[in-house]
């Protein structure tokens, strides 16, 4: 019996998904793993130089500025000291949509939303916004 478990629960996951929404949720959830523990090197690993984030305020194109904007973000998120909420995930596609909320001594975000467009198994386009209560500045 166990044996066949682990395949027949593989199978009920996938059921019903495309290829590339598999894709998709894998890249995803790789990414949101490797976000919340702050591995930079593993961020980055997600995205190619022709990737590019969207805020409210700039655009982050390439390896360079990506990795730019992270190390600005993450700091504002101190592993240890920062609780957060995955509310709404849907995939579709190519396409991944979250909905999520954070609060640190830097930041209390009630909701923030990040759209992710995925390409080969590499965060093509990302927009990132949020509403920071803690900050006039808001992405």
């Amino acid at each position: 019996m166990k044996g066949i478990f682990c395949p027949i629960i593989l199978f009920c996951l996938f059921l019903g998904k495309t290829s590339a929404q598999t894709s998709t949720q894998e890249v995803l959830d790789r990414h949101l793993i490797a976000v919340d523990s702050h591995n930079l090197a593993a961020i980055l690993q997600d995205y190619d130089e022709t990737s590019i984030i969207a805020t409210r305020e700039s655009l982050f194109k390439g390896l360079k500025e990506i990795e730019g904007f992270f190390k600005k973000i993450l700091p504002q998120y101190p592993q240890g000291n920062t609780t957060g909420e995955l509310i709404t995930s849907r995939v579709v596609g190519n396409m991944a949509y979250i909905v999520w909320n954070s609060k640190s001594p830097y930041v209390n975000i009630p909701v923030g939303t990040d759209t992710f467009i995925i390409e080969n198994n590499k965060i093509k386009y990302q927009t990132f916004t949020v509403y920071n209560l803690k900050s006039k500045n808001n992405n």
